[in-house]
């Protein structure tokens, strides 16, 4: 087997050593660092590495604008920040400049089976190639320590697309509805109006568990098109999407009916590909000791972040 080159730019000297070891207890990594973001964009370049980490605040060259050059030059490369920045607005720059992970620094426990699920994610394979979806219609998952890191992450996803002018759909729990509608008026969102335009739609996913148990995924992935297509029916303008959240997933996880919920997540990778939309999911951090219910879960899509 031809090892799998890894190219890591960190400054920081200690925790660049740090993240040589933790990627050194899978063999077969063919580990390369440099600490600045120019060098960083002229080893993508010249390695075309299959993994790339990035620390945001590098030197010469900052790692979002190391990205972007990266990603031009080298798009087959993944590219995954290792940062200790933590703003709900840099992971979703982080996002829509075609990352494929996310990992705030007091996370890196994650590092390794977040690295290893990115290799082996055929969602991104799909995607990239054109026969998964577009490359600006992708399906992220959030790993999110608690509920108000969740929340920020929502209210940006949401918010940075009703900005937009672009429709959201939430398949999210009550209190989080309520909780987030409380935070998108402090954007100046009038949620009365956007719900009777059809721009801001919510089903409760506790309801869609239920469903799902009693009438089955199919069942339930029909109405999750309907209620999408409603909201692509309320678009202004070609080109547009909708911000679709997703949290029954988690809740079927923790039920225990890991079937449904892959099943779930298959019917929306399946709607990519003939929808407008972009998908953010949504996960409690799980335990590091479930490394393989956390990389069958990114295997579903086609981005990870890790907050």
């Amino acid at each position: 087997m031809l090892p799998v080159t890894v190219l890591i730019a960190e400054d920081f000297a200690p925790f660049r050593e740090f993240v040589c070891r933790e990627l050194q207890r899978r063999p077969g990594f063919q580990l390369v660092t440099v600490a600045d973001g120019w060098s960083a964009v002229q080893q993508a370049e010249a390695l075309r590495p299959a993994v790339i980490l990035l620390d945001i605040g590098l030197p010469e060259l900052n790692g979002l604008t190391a990205a972007r050059h990266i990603r031009s030059r080298c798009p087959e490369s993944r590219i995954v920040f290792l940062t200790q920045e933590s703003s709900p607005d840099v992971v979703h720059e982080v996002l829509a400049l075609g990352a494929c992970g996310y990992i705030e620094k007091t996370r890196a426990g994650y590092l390794l089976p977040t690295v290893e699920a990115i290799i082996d994610n055929p969602s991104i394979d799909r995607q990239r190639s054109g026969d998964h979806a577009s490359a600006d219609r992708h399906h992220h998952v959030r790993f999110s320590r608690d509920d108000s890191a969740l929340l920020d992450g929502i209210e940006r996803f949401v918010g940075a697309a009703l900005g937009a002018g672009e429709p959201a759909v939430l398949f999210a729990t009550r209190p989080h509805w309520q909780a987030l509608t409380e935070r998108l008026r402090r954007w100046g969102v009038d949620i009365d109006q956007a719900v009777a335009r059809g721009t801001l739609a919510h089903v409760d996913a506790e309801e869609i568990v239920s469903l799902v148990l009693s009438k089955g995924v199919e069942y339930c992935a029909l109405l999750f098109r309907r209620a999408i297509e409603s909201a692509v029916c309320a678009m202004m303008h070609s080109g547009q999407r909708v911000a679709v959240f997703g949290e029954a997933v988690s809740l079927l996880y923790a039920s225990g009916r890991v079937d449904a919920m892959v099943e779930l997540e298959r019917a929306g990778n399946e709607m990519l590909r003939t929808l407008p939309i972009q998908i953010m999911c949504a996960y409690p951090l799980l335990p590091t000791e479930r490394g393989t219910e956390f990389k069958n879960i990114c295997a579903q899509h086609t981005a990870v972040a890790i907050c």
